[in-house]
């Protein structure tokens, strides 16, 4: 869980894009900034941001794991199963998850990771792992080996 952390500040390293050229820009969860890109798709891994613009200037393609979505500005096309609003609600959910998990309340964690599991038990991506992760560490917290 920890690693997450630290793929969200290096994710806020590739923010800025320059005015104007951003269509759609994914505000980040825990003070990590925003990212801008030129087009984005939303999928139950997360948002892909394509041409987006990191520390070298140059475009780039960046997955943004559900947890880490705050909000979103401009339009995103998606993928079956993922429509925009529905997937906000659940990135807030997972967001308070994630947190419960990291602070050591897996007995809070535990019914907002059940009650994600339905969508993301056969999804891959970097939100099913951490919906797969936190429902096993909440498991094995409560003794259900």
């Amino acid at each position: 869980m920890h690693a997450r952390l630290v793929s969200c500040m290096a994710l806020s390293g590739m923010t800025l894009l320059g005015a104007g050229a951003a269509d759609v820009k994914v505000d980040l969860r825990a003070n990590a900034g925003v990212i801008a890109g030129a087009a984005a798709t939303a999928d139950l891994r997360g948002i892909e941001l394509r041409g987006v613009r990191g520390d070298a200037g140059v475009a780039a393609e960046r997955l943004v794991p559900w947890d880490m979505v705050r909000a979103v500005d401009g339009s995103v096309a998606s993928a079956a199963g993922a429509d925009l609003p529905t997937m906000l609600e659940a990135a807030t959910e997972l967001w308070r998850a994630r947190t419960r998990v990291e602070r050591g309340d897996m007995e809070l964690a535990r019914p907002l990771f059940r009650a994600q599991w339905p969508r993301f038990a056969r999804a891959e991506g970097p939100t099913a792992a951490l919906v797969a992760e936190g429902a096993l560490r909440c498991a094995v917290a409560a003794g259900e080996l």
